[in-house]
């Protein structure tokens, strides 16, 4: 299980501490009227995390209202922000996140960098925190890193920099990771000893991105110099973090009792400092450490302690709603089960986390949550949905983490980046005739070219699909050639009795199917021929000129080829007939029907069907 404390720093843009100066200016605040209030509600500092956040919402839309009345466009911004922080304390984060995007846009548009920068930054935390959507998180970070380099801001891109790795860590991109906080580590070096503690914190998390990369050593090195700042820095918050990765790492090398110590000691040595966050980033905080609990003392066969430690994570559930690390709880709560003995009720628990990270789309939990589905099915004897479960994991093998973002808030993010656009349009002020003329030329010859496209699709569609046509012809007829002249010097095998096994080959996956089998291999095939598998390798190499899985290949994209044309087909996806052929990712399905027809399954489709033209089957091997 992966631990990330870096939360806690990218927490500070969301919980800044209450000073007695904010005090002192809500109760100000509260016995003022007319401009005085307006000018003091201005005064608050951006982050004001203990202020309610109906109370925010209030004053935000106070200040907004003045804003627009007097025209002064850098409170509207500010305005936004604090309309948009409101939402967020309350937990309407869809309502939050549009404000932010405004606020950017009108920062934007008045080319207030700094600004723009601070809510590009917000949006990043929002999806990373409140939706759990990390490459949106990684987009929009990245964005904000560009404007602090415009800004010329090094702290700026180097909390940035640190934010995206921090979320490729969590993603499993430890490489992408390890390069961002590298680049991060050496801006810092550069600045002295006043960046210490940011030094510290790279560090930290330099350790712990190698360490899940297995480079224990590189690890330890990382941790040594961390460990060497935290004598300078004498801070009992960082001190806490670096016994948070100190548990990390003994749970990493199997000592699961110091490991239990070290997370203990992180949790007592935190309590001072969660003082000063707020409600969101203390339960998330919290719940993390109660997770790490109840995992070692499941590793420990700890279970009434595991169960205890688990069932207080879940009731800061509400409080946190944190997905990803609930995720994470489930999966324990399963095992924790599983150990009990409770199978019937581990499979419903491992169920209900099979579908948690199917609905928020984490594809590692998820791939880990079926292995174990699997293994719990095959102990209760289940096999067909323990083969299943175990497909599916290997399924998930060549799968990406995608953005899986609710409706709501796709829509928000449509609405204002192409809203931010149409502000950049708007700029462009077709105020004479030469320009709607130029605007109305380049409309025409769009046209033009898109009408020329289409007839050269039309006319040349046809001659491309026989030119495929013709292609595998020609293969089958090289074949024919390579069979007549060939002997393999270097192998000694000779031509007749390697044209006959490969026939008998053929033979076999053809009437068999076998193909269709995504886990077919060379033994499999030499024990079903009864022959020894390096003869028949090289024979298929010889004869065929390639290797096993481009003679497979070649079959599956033969049955693709009809299946496609099949009336029966339409239905289905490309996906489900790659399946159905033998292969097991539509990626890989794309590629190899590229490589042996010159056209993707969607333009052979299109062509066949646009141009009725019959199926022309390839013919047999040999």
């Amino acid at each position: 299980m992966r631990k990330f404390f870096f939360l806690f720093m990218l927490l500070s843009s969301f919980t800044g501490l209450l000073s007695q100066d904010t005090q002192s200016i809500m109760a100000r605040i509260e016995q003022s009227k007319g401009n005085k209030r307006i000018n003091l509600i201005a005064s608050l500092p951006d982050y004001p995390s203990d202020i309610p956040g109906q109370q925010l919402l209030v004053w935000g839309q106070e200040l907004l209202a003045s804003a627009r009345k007097t025209n002064i466009k850098t409170r509207e911004i500010q305005a936004l922000k604090l309309i948009a922080l409101g939402y967020s304390h309350i937990g309407e984060h869809a309502k939050s996140l549009e404000h932010y995007f405004l606020s950017r846009n009108l920062s934007k548009e008045t080319g207030n960098l700094m600004t723009e920068a601070q809510s590009t930054s917000e949006i990043g935390n929002l999806f990373y925190f409140a939706f759990n959507d990390f490459y949106q998180a990684i987009e929009y970070y990245g964005k904000a890193e560009a404007l602090y380099r415009s800004l010329k801001d090094d702290f700026g891109v180097i909390k940035h920099q640190n934010n995206r790795a921090e979320v490729y860590t969590k993603v499993g991109e430890y490489t992408q990771a390890v390069n961002l906080y590298t680049e991060a580590l050496a801006k810092l070096e550069k600045m002295g000893k006043l960046q210490d503690s940011a030094r510290f914190v790279v560090y930290l998390n330099l350790s712990r991105a190698s360490a899940y990369m297995s480079n224990l050593d590189i690890a330890d090195d990382y941790k040594k110099k961390a460990e060497n700042l935290l004598a300078e820095i004498r801070d009992p918050w960082r001190e806490a973090q670096f016994w948070n990765l100190q548990s990390n790492l003994l749970e990493l090398r199997g000592n699961y009792l110091e490991a239990m110590d070290a997370i203990i000691r992180t949790h007592e040595m935190m309590q001072p400092g969660l003082s000063h966050q707020s409600e969101l980033g203390t339960a998330r905080v919290v719940m993390s450490n109660k997770i790490q609990m109840g995992q070692l003392a499941l590793k420990l066969e700890k279970f009434d302690d595991a169960s205890t430690y688990l069932t207080e994570a879940e009731a800061l559930y509400p409080k946190s709603q944190d997905r990803y690390k609930y995720s994470h709880l489930l999966l324990n709560k399963a095992r924790l089960l599983h150990r009990q003995g409770k199978l019937e009720a581990a499979i419903n628990q491992a169920l209900i986390n099979a579908d948690h990270c199917h609905t928020f789309h984490f594809l590692l939990e998820q791939k880990e949550v079926y292995g174990h589905l699997s293994q719990l099915y095959h102990q209760q004897g289940n096999l067909e949905r323990a083969m299943y479960f175990a497909q599916m994991r290997t399924k998930l093998e060549e799968e990406k983490l995608q953005p899986n973002i609710p409706a709501d808030i796709t829509s928000i993010i449509m609405k204002y980046e192409q809203g931010r656009l149409r502000q950049q349009m708007g700029k462009l002020k077709w105020n004479n005739v030469l320009n709607l003329f130029v605007m109305g030329f380049f409309l025409l010859l769009l046209l033009l070219i898109s009408l020329r496209t289409i007839r050269k699709i039309k006319k040349h569609g046809l001659e491309e699909l026989k030119r495929v046509e013709f292609r595998h012809s020609k293969d089958l007829e090289n074949l024919q050639d390579q069979l007549m002249a060939f002997k393999d010097k270097k192998s000694g095998i000779h031509v007749e009795k390697a044209e006959d096994l490969v026939k008998k080959l053929i033979l076999l996956v053809e009437e068999e199917e076998l193909y269709k089998d995504c886990n077919i291999t060379l033994e499999v095939l030499a024990d079903r021929l009864d022959v020894n598998r390096t003869y028949l390798s090289q024979a298929v190499n010889s004869l065929w000129g390639n290797n096993l899985s481009d003679f497979i290949n070649y079959f599956r994209i033969k049955e693709a080829r009809q299946l496609l044309l099949q009336p029966s087909s339409q239905s289905k996806s490309f996906l489900t007939i790659a399946f159905e052929v033998g292969f097991n990712s539509k990626s890989t399905f794309n590629r190899v029907f590229k490589e042996k027809t010159g056209l993707t399954p969607k333009q052979y489709v299109q062509i066949k069907r646009k141009n009725g033209s019959p199926l022309k089957c390839v013919g047999k091997l040999i």
